[in-house]
């Protein structure tokens, strides 16, 4: 019971702040310029969890684990409904692939140096989890979020090619992590009890991939069907929650299989726009829910995760400036010369604290290495709280340069 009306408080108060928490109209003080994602809930769930005021307890904490699967299955599926063919082919192919290519740089720089890094910061740290921590910290640099250069193009009235490229970029370098995510919990997979050994890592990547690809036809088969928009409504959260499920049982992503369960149906039903809507129509308060919760996981009493945050912060500016220097010598990007355009891609956003939570869950099964696997997740989650803070400053002091460029180049 403590557990149901926990869930419901939590889900009421994120569907009653999701207005406030998304419109550009409400600033509150400037409130707004520091977080504008709705990441602020982090903090809240984190003074309402154990390790803050203690008003939700541990064990209710871990009770409502199925809820975050949920989330995470939600997320997956929300993002892979936005590509269906004829989305992805309204942009050239090289467009894609620069894009992914700045995203995959990003996560080598971060993984690579992490990697070496690791044993400084976690001295006691086993060969398995520095693998696993490197993973993870260079997966979750990658994307960006796409509401930071949307927040800001209506706020400080920025317009230009520069922008949509940056809107373009920050869209889909989400698509290479959550490959990698798939990649890394099948080379890197928990083994299940009767399973043991039997299939090797690449097999789980397959199995995923056809969970994912199976659920997506059978969502495509019942939304057309004739029923009420309530009733499509609960089609869609069955096949969410089924793809949450099995992942949770097969130590897979769930964000894995629900994003290629999003992208089979936007590619096969007829009524794709339809269950993009109904999908997006709680995409909101469950992501709000999400964030409160995820608070509640997190650990910011230990220096380490302070230090291994500050440090991630620093590789993935490098990792995005790096990433995307290639633009101003690409002869259809005329207006992208600026050897900092990376630093407009700062914002981390909702989808890489989805990556970092699956993690956990992928990973907290292994008892032995649970405690510094919630303390790289933690970290994740207090460098997005930093770059949420910092992609303002630079997406601001970096337009001025680019404006300049493009008068000069008119």
């Amino acid at each position: 019971m403590k557990t149901l009306i926990v869930v419901g408080l939590i889900f009421a108060v994120s569907y009653l702040s999701t207005r406030l928490v998304f419109s550009t109209r409400f600033s509150l003080l400037g409130f707004r310029y520091l977080f504008f994602s709705g990441t602020e809930f982090i903090l809240l769930g984190y003074m309402l969890g154990p390790r803050g005021l203690g008003l939700i307890p541990a064990n209710i904490v871990e009770s409502l684990d199925p809820l975050l699967h949920l989330a995470l299955g939600w997320a997956g599926l929300m993002f892979g409904l936005q590509f269906n063919r004829r989305t992805v082919l309204l942009y050239r192919r090289r467009r894609w692939v620069l894009a992914f290519s700045q995203s995959l740089i990003t996560s080598g720089v971060v993984g690579v140096t992490a990697w070496l890094l690791m044993p400084l910061i976690f001295p006691a740290i086993d060969e398995e989890m520095r693998r696993r921590a490197a993973a993870i910290l260079g997966i979750c640099a990658g994307p960006t979020a796409p509401s930071s250069i949307h927040y800001f193009s209506r706020v400080f009235q920025i317009r230009g090619r520069v922008d949509r490229l940056l809107k373009f970029i920050a869209g889909v370098d989400g698509i290479p992590p959550i490959l990698l995510l798939g990649l890394a919990a099948g080379l890197l997979h928990v083994s299940i009890v009767g399973m043991a050994e039997e299939l090797p890592g690449w097999k789980w990547l397959l199995v995923g991939l056809f969970i994912g690809v199976v659920l997506g036809l059978l969502l495509s088969v019942l939304v057309g069907l004739d029923f009420k928009q309530e009733e499509l409504l609960l089609f869609v959260l069955g096949v969410v929650a089924l793809a949450s499920g099995l992942a949770q049982y097969l130590h897979l992503p769930a964000v894995f299989l629900s994003f290629f369960a999003g992208v089979t149906t936007a590619n096969t039903a007829w009524h794709r726009e339809e269950i993009h809507k109904l999908a997006a129509h709680a995409e909101k308060p469950i992501y709000l829910t999400f964030l409160v919760l995820t608070g509640t996981l997190v650990v910011l009493d230990d220096v380490r995760v302070l230090t291994l945050a500050a440090t991630l912060v620093l590789l993935r500016l490098l990792g995005k400036v790096v990433g995307n220097v290639i633009w101003r010598w690409i002869p259809f990007e005329p207006r992208a010369r600026s050897p900092w355009l990376g630093l407009a891609l700062v914002s981390q956003g909702g989808l890489t604290l989805v990556l970092a939570v699956d993690f956990y869950f992928l990973y907290s099964a292994d008892l032995e290495r649970a405690d510094p696997t919630l303390l790289v997740v933690s970290a994740v989650v207090v460098a997005v709280l930093a770059n949420e803070v910092l992609s303002p400053l630079f997406i601001r002091g970096l337009f001025p340069t680019i404006e300049a460029t493009e008068e000069r180049g008119s």
